[in-house]
C-alpha cells in the first residue's frame, strides 16, 4: 500500500523511470528513498513468495480430493479473470494477472522433486537478471517516450473522466509492455522460492530452522542493502544486476525475521493484529485501488501531481490502520472477506458458507 501510494497513485508510475525530480523538497526525496530502500520490490518480493507458498499449500489440500490440478487451474482462471477486471477498469498497476500467470507456469512443477523446483527457481532468476542484456529482447520505450508518457498520464488520470482514464490507461499498459515481459522470469521464481519454503517445513516449522533464519534474516538484509547502494552508483551492469537481487535478498531477509519474530514471546500478539488484514488480503489490495483511484484520478477528487510524498504517507499510515480495523470487525462477522470468498466459491464451482455462526450456535 505505502509504495503504490507514495510511487504509482499520487503521481505516474512513469515517474520510477526518469531522472529525479530536481524540484522535489527534501522531506519528498526522504520519503522516497525511504520506500525505495525499504519497501519497494521487497514487499512485492514476500507477497509473491506467500503466494507460491499458498500454491503449495493448495496442491497438498487438494490432493486429497483427487487430482489437484483441476482445482488449482479453477482458481487460477478465476484470479487471471479478477486481475483483467482490475487492469482494465480499476487501475493497470495489477498483479494478479502476473501471478495467476506464473501460477499457471508453475502448476506443472509442483509434482517435482525441491531440487527440481530449486533449479528452475535459480534458471527463472537468472534469465530475469540477464534478459534486457540479450538481443532478443524486448526494447524498453525510449527516454523521450517515457517523458511525453508521464506528462500525459499526469493530465489525463489527474483530470480526465472515467472513460477517458480507461483508453489512455490501456495505452499506457501496451507501452510498458516490454517492461513487464523482460521482468516477468521473476514471478515464476519467487513463487517457486514460495514452494519450496513450505515443503522443505522453513516456513511451516521455522522453530527447527531457527539457525537458517537467523544467519539469512541477517545476511539477506545485510547483503540487500549493500546491493541496493551499489545499484545507486551508475556502474552499469553492475547497477542492473544490484537492483535486480537487492529486493530479492532482503525480502528474504524480511521474511526469516519475521518467521523468527512469530515464535518470541512478545510479538505473537503484535503479529496478530496484521492476521485478519493478511486474510483478506484480496479484497484489501482491490479496495486500495479503489479508494486511491478516486481520490488521485480525475473521476474523482483528482489529487494526482498535487499530494507531497510526505502527505502521501501519512496517508497510506491512515488507511492501513483503518484496514487492520476493519479486516478484525469484518472477519468476526463472515468467515472470509468477500472477494475471498467469491474466489472460493469458483475454485469449489458451488456456494461456501459466508456468515459466521452466532455464538453459541452449533
Amino acid at each position: 500500500l505505502l509504495a503504490n501510494l507514495v510511487t504509482a497513485f499520487r503521481v505516474s508510475p512513469t515517474r520510477s523511470y526518469l531522472p529525479d525530480d530536481a524540484a522535489a523538497s527534501l522531506a519528498d526525496l526522504l520519503v522516497e528513498g525511504a520506500i525505495a530502500f525499504a519497501i519497494q520490490g521487497k514487499a512485492i518480493a514476500l507477497f509473491s513468495i506467500l503466494f507460491g507458498a499458498g500454491l503449495a499449500i493448495q496442491h497438498e489440500r487438494f490432493s486429497r480430493l483427487g487430482d489437484p490440478r483441476p482445482w488449482l487451474t479453477r482458481r487460477l482462471a478465476a484470479l487471471l479473470g479478477f486481475g483483467l477486471v482490475h487492469l482494465l477498469l480499476i487501475w493497470n498497476g495489477d498483479i494478479l494477472v502476473e501471478y495467476a500467470l506464473g501460477g499457471f507456469l508453475v502448476l506443472p512443477l509442483l509434482g517435482a522433486s525441491n531440487r527440481v523446483l530449486a533449479r528452475v527457481a535459480l534458471g527463472c532468476l537468472a534469465l530475469y537478471l540477464v534478459l534486457p542484456m540479450l538481443p532478443f529482447s524486448p526494447a524498453w520505450p525510449s527516454v523521450d517516450t517515457l517523458q511525453r508518457e508521464y506528462l500525459d498520464a499526469m493530465r489525463i488520470y489527474g483530470s480526465g473522466s472515467f472513460a477517458e482514464i480507461r483508453r489512455y490507461s490501456f495505452h499506457e499498459f501496451l507501452v510498458f509492455v516490454p517492461v513487464y515481459v523482460t521482468l516477468f522470469p521473476e514471478t515464476p521464481a519467487y513463487l517457486l522460492l514460495g514452494v519450496l519454503a513450505w515443503r522443505s517445513g522453513i516456513a511451516r516449522d521455522p522453530g527447527s530452522h531457527a539457525l537458517l533464519l537467523k544467519r539469512t534474516a541477517i545476511a539477506g538484509v545485510a547483503i540487500g542493502a549493500l546491493l541496493f547502494m551499489l545499484a545507486g552508483a551508475a556502474l552499469g551492469a553492475v547497477t542492473f544486476a544490484s537492483a535486480g537481487l537487492a529486493p530479492i535478498a532482503m525480502a528474504l531477509g524480511y521474511g526469516a525475521a519475521l518467521l523468527l519474530a512469530m515464535r518470541g514471546p512478545r510479538m505473537p500478539p503484535l503479529l496478530r493484529l496484521f492476521a485478519p488484514a493478511g486474510r483478506m488480503a484480496f479484497t484489501n489490495y482491490i479496495a486500495q485501488s479503489l479508494l486511491f483511484g478516486w481520490v488521485f484520478f480525475g473521476y474523482g477528487l483528482g489529487l494526482m501531481g498535487r499530494v507531497s510524498a510526505a502527505t502521501a504517507l501519512a496517508w497510506g499510515i491512515v488507511a492501513c490502520a483503518a484496514q487492520l480495523a476493519l479486516s478484525a470487525w469484518w472477519l468476526a462477522h463472515f468467515r472470509f472477506g468477500p472477494l475471498e470468498w467469491l474466489w472460493r466459491c469458483l475454485t469449489y464451482a458451488r456456494s461456501q458458507p459466508f456468515r459466521r455462526p452466532p455464538t453459541g450456535a452449533r
